[in-house]
């Protein structure tokens, strides 16, 4: 644990990121804002790679079989430019445009892609959940409202129907972040729910069954004249129907709102296909275009063949590094497209490595909170009490007052930390002075 908060304590002052959550359920957070774009640049800016593309080892084994590609394009033009007639096949190659129109269809294609995703597994699924957030916080308003807190009822049926909407939250949850089948279980039964019988009902048509047993529950107690609801109005459940079906709404859009369906899958194929094959096109345009541009020059790489002319040199030190300049921006390029394609993968998984999941469960917890208690929630007077009560003579004391009296009663003498000496000690309204 030491180490984990060493760690993160590093890459904060390092990079300005900060890790939120607990494992496996973790997060990174730009903290601070001029610290992370001063070192963006680098890959590991986030710690273990965490809520970053670069975290899965699939990518970087991609983008070198790209590059390796290209080097075998590249090798492979060389070879036949010094076995042909150079001046015959100058004239068929022009690279430069199918580069040109392979850059073209591939800013076409992920500008309006990356937009889509980010739509709709982060903005989307923030928005559903506040959904549900905010409708739980409206049926919890209306019961605390209207229940009598004080009835000799009032103790089993808050008890009820927290244990009920605490756990339809929870549930949706669970669901949206792929929990296991132990953890619903235990957030059924740790509430006193028959969590097999639950869970053996669709997932969806669990948060509706448990909506209809608050229904059920507060329907029983206003049929007593003389019970703890009695002072719910039709009006008010009527409003609290609303509030119920909106909350399950709201539950039943967030343990959805990260599925891959939410994307056509002809849409997430077709972007996928494109980017992949448009981009063989594109290294092999890249790549032979250079190898022709150095056989204009008259280079030769003796390397990689023996059909150099007795004309051509062989390249210079400038040409080396060159040639590792192409690559390097090429292997760039590469992880910036394919960096794209596995956004989509990042944000799907948004309840592991976005959005802090005990966060949210908390805030469920805490809408709840004034049914898990049975004392009714304090009003204004009750809150400013403990103010009132702390205010004392010194709060009526005006410092511009020039009444002698009342100066005087506020001078005392306090000992000073020297012996047989006292200090001066006089209280205004900008503090206590020392003489």
């Amino acid at each position: 644990m030491m180490n984990m908060m060493k760690r993160d304590v590093y890459y904060e002052k390092l990079f300005g990121t900060q890790m939120k959550g607990k494992p496996p359920h973790q997060c990174a957070r730009i903290r601070n804002v001029s610290r992370f774009l001063d070192g963006s640049w680098w890959f590991w800016n986030t710690p273990y790679l965490q809520s970053s593309i670069f975290n899965r080892i699939g990518l970087h084994i991609t983008i070198l079989l790209y590059i390796g590609f290209g080097q075998l394009v590249f090798f492979l033009t060389t070879w036949g430019f010094a076995a042909s007639d150079q001046d015959d096949t100058v004239a068929i190659i022009s690279g430069q445009d199918l580069v040109s129109i392979s850059t073209k269809l591939l800013t076409f294609v992920l500008s309006s892609y990356l937009i889509q995703i980010i739509s709709t597994y982060h903005k989307d699924v923030r928005s559903k959940s506040r959904r549900m957030m905010y409708g739980c916080s409206q049926a919890v308003d209306c019961i605390s409202t209207t229940i009598d807190y004080d009835h000799e009822n009032a103790r089993n049926i808050l008890s009820d129907l927290h244990r009920a909407l605490a756990a339809i939250g929870h549930h949706a949850l669970n669901i949206a972040s792929g929990a296991t089948e132990d953890i619903k279980l235990a957030n059924f039964e740790k509430r006193g729910l028959d969590g097999q019988y639950l869970l053996s009902l669709p997932p969806k048509q669990v948060l509706h069954v448990l909506r209809l047993g608050i229904l059920q529950t507060i329907v029983k107690e206003r049929k007593n004249m003389n019970g703890c609801l009695a002072s719910m109005t039709n009006e008010d459940f009527m409003q609290l129907r609303r509030e119920l079906n909106d909350y399950c709404g709201g539950a039943s859009s967030t343990s959805s709102s990260s599925s891959s369906s939410k994307l056509p899958y002809c849409y997430f194929q077709l972007v996928n296909w494109a980017v992949k094959v448009l981009s063989v096109f594109y290294i092999t345009a890249s790549y032979g275009t250079e190898a022709k541009n150095l056989a204009e020059v008259g280079v030769c790489m003796r390397w990689v063949n023996r059909l150099c002319e007795p004309d051509h040199r062989s390249p210079d030190t400038l040409t080396i590094l060159w040639t590792l300049f192409f690559n390097v921006f090429h292997c760039v390029i590469m992880y910036f497209l394919f960096g794209i394609l596995e956004c989509y993968r990042s944000v799907n998984q948004i309840w592991e490595n976005g959005l802090v999941l005990d966060n949210y469960h908390g805030i469920i917890d805490l809408i709840c909170q004034p049914l898990a208690i049975v004392e009714a929630p304090r009003d204004v007077a009750q809150l400013s009490l403990k103010r009132q009560e702390k205010s004392t003579w010194l709060d009526e004391f005006d410092p511009r007052s020039s009444n002698i009296t009342h100066l005087t009663q506020l001078t005392t003498y306090a000992p000073s930390t020297e012996e047989n000496a006292f200090d001066l000690v006089t209280v205004n309204g900008n503090g206590t002075h020392r003489a």
